[in-house]
């Protein structure tokens, strides 16, 4: 409990008024009068010096006093944890990491503490219940889950901070919340990964099966091995080979099948086996790449004119080709507007066919056609759409 300022002020005060009053009188032979008068007024400033100097020391060691309880709790209700126990430097990730620390209750009342609360889902402490008597400590055994930090960058290292904090029981049954603290540190991964995707590229459908594409896995801390599982394993087949004595591994991902056309998008998890046969959670490898059909136009985004003056011709350049140099025929090739004139021109071979796209610009503003191409190859007919922009400006 602390002592106000102004009641030691009129402590001080008081003391020094009784002081005064029990002081022997001075003499009348002592001196002059006049010389009596001066000791008796420099006597009393001394004394208000005096209880002023104690008003100020009272109301600065009352400002210390605030000051100590706010590194020691503010917000906390009194309850306080040592910095040295809230940084736990870098530690291996774990599932199930354990830390212990003290809280002590430096405040006036009995605190009961009802549970814990974490923004972090996988946090428990024990003991979660207790009561702390002023001056009394607790020790507490917090667990963490480290794996819970960077799951899609997976860094080999990675500071972490989990916040918790205690929950008060009242005598009415209510519930009251500390700010709490926050629980400091650096997480080590078990394994690195060289890469953390496998590229596919964009093959054409007929260039199929694909070759297996590989990245390195090193362990950080010995273990007894990486195994790795796609999450499509009817399309992926993924192998894992140990490599320098088990320092680094190489996982191999391939398709099992020619996959169909369309973007390729999946994943491969790697798992670490420590010495003490626990698994460390998994690193999750994208998949990804393109599957194309043989058959395709250049440019890829069809024709774009771009602005161009009413009544200009407008010229560009379409090639028709097979990605894997399949013989192709040209059955058709038919532009939607009677503006838009297709003609032969440039590269012509058995794989490949080029022609000229040719426009007037007849109106201002956007306009949007289309040329039709039936293409055959090995057999198959294939029916394409390019896309014909063009945006027309009146000239001034």
């Amino acid at each position: 409990m602390s002592t106000s300022p102004w009641y030691a002020f009129g402590v001080d005060l008081a003391a020094v008024v009784g002081l005064a009053l029990l002081r022997p009188k001075l003499s009348l032979t002592a001196g002059p009068p006049a010389h009596s008068h001066r000791i008796a007024l420099s006597t009393v400033w001394l004394l208000l010096a005096i209880a002023f100097v104690g008003l100020a020391a009272h109301r600065s060691a009352g400002r210390l006093d605030r000051a100590g309880a706010s590194t020691k709790g503010a917000g906390n209700l009194g309850l306080e944890v040592a910095p040295n126990d809230l940084n736990v430097g870098a530690v291996w990730e774990a599932t199930a990491f354990r830390h212990e620390l003290t809280i002590r209750n430096r405040g006036p009342d009995e605190l009961k503490i009802d549970s814990f609360v974490s923004p972090c889902q996988r946090v428990s402490a024990e003991p979660s219940q207790f009561a702390l008597k002023p001056g009394d400590a607790q020790r507490v055994a917090l667990t963490v889950d480290l794996t819970e930090f960077g799951r899609e960058s997976r860094p080999a290292s990675e500071e972490f901070a989990v916040r918790f904090a205690p929950q008060l029981a009242t005598q009415e049954g209510k519930q009251r919340q500390p700010s709490g603290w926050s629980l400091r540190g650096t997480v080590r991964r078990a394994i690195k990964l060289a890469s953390g995707e496998i590229d596919f590229g964009r093959p054409s459908v007929l260039g199929q099966p694909l070759p297996a594409q590989s990245f390195r896995v090193s362990a950080m801390r010995p273990l007894l091995g990486v195994r790795a599982v796609a999450a499509e394993p009817e399309k992926f087949a993924v192998d894992v080979r140990t490599l320098d004595g088990g320092k680094d591994f190489e996982v191999s991902v391939r398709p099992k099948a020619p996959l169909p056309i369309g973007p390729i998008d999946s994943r491969v998890a790697v798992i670490a086996r420590l010495e003490n046969g626990h698994e460390v959670p998994d690193i999750s490898v994208r998949i990804r790449g393109e599957i194309r059909p043989d058959i395709q136009v250049l440019p890829e985004g069809g024709v774009s004119f771009g602005a161009r003056a009413i009544g200009e011709m407008a010229r560009e350049t379409i090639t028709v080709w097979s990605v894997t140099g399949q013989p192709i025929e040209i059955v058709s090739i038919e532009p939607e507007s009677s503006s838009t004139r297709v003609s032969p021109g440039g590269e012509q071979s058995a794989s490949c066919r080029s022609y000229s796209i040719e426009e007037c610009i007849a109106a201002e503003g956007p306009r949007q056609g289309t040329v039709q191409i039936a293409v055959r190859s090995r057999g198959d007919l294939h029916r394409l759409t390019v896309p014909v922009k063009s945006h027309g400006v009146a000239q001034r």
